[in-house]
């Protein structure tokens, strides 16, 4: 036989047992007041309580464009990265920050391998290390001196192309000299008309800006 059926005012019909089962746990202390309340007030006080689905976590990063790289034997950076504004000079570079004069500018990058690096949209402004975990990990995200100045020959004087050049940082994440993992960014400076190179360490407590761009393996 079909459980009998009664009617709480306001709510869907229930089962005897159901109501049965709800003044059990009322008599036996086992719902409070405030949960007593907050029973009566669903529709249907006795109906399995529906959840809302779990909300997916936000994207840091968006892909917008890849860049193919050619391979390099040999790149001595104090030979490439120099401050120069001249009409002349490969890359119009007026500022080179101290950190990477004294971390980067030592170095020399042999049988750098051929490539196509990946360029993302930080969606929203972050620290180093989640940035570095949403690229899946130092190993995809550390990319070379000798990646970053290739990108910056194909805008050498702050020509559109697939780096910002509204201010915005371009960020890669490279070794120096001794090994150690820096965020090292380029940005083009709109009102003197030519690139800054600064290095910052991953641990620093600062975020970078959305809408800023990561170049990443």
């Amino acid at each position: 036989m079909a459980s009998q059926k009664v009617v709480i005012e306001g709510s869907s019909a229930v089962t005897a047992s159901q109501l049965k089962d709800f003044f059990r746990q009322i008599a036996d202390g086992s719902l409070n007041g405030e949960q007593v309340q907050a029973i009566l007030e669903r529709k249907n006080p006795f109906a399995e309580p529906v959840w809302p689905a779990p909300v997916e976590p936000r994207k840091l990063l968006e892909s917008v464009a890849t860049a193919a790289l050619a391979s390099v034997e040999s790149f001595v950076a104090v030979e490439r990265f120099v401050v120069d504004t001249g009409k002349k000079a490969p890359v119009k570079l007026g500022w080179l920050g101290d950190n990477f004069k004294e971390h980067f500018l030592p170095k020399v990058e042999t049988q750098i391998e051929g490539t196509e690096v990946k360029i993302s949209k930080l969606l929203e402004a972050s620290l180093d290390p989640p940035i570095i975990n949403a690229l899946g990990g130092e190993e995809k995200a550390e990319t070379s001196l000798a990646h970053l100045y290739a990108l910056l020959l194909l805008q050498p004087k702050g020509q559109k192309g697939k780096l910002l050049t509204n201010g915005y940082a371009n960020i890669f994440y490279i070794r120096d000299a001794k090994g150690v993992l820096w965020a090292v960014r380029a940005r083009w400076d709109d009102i003197y008309d030519y690139w800054h190179v600064e290095a910052n360490p991953v641990s620093r407590p600062n975020a970078w800006n959305d809408g800023g761009r990561v170049v990443s393996r």
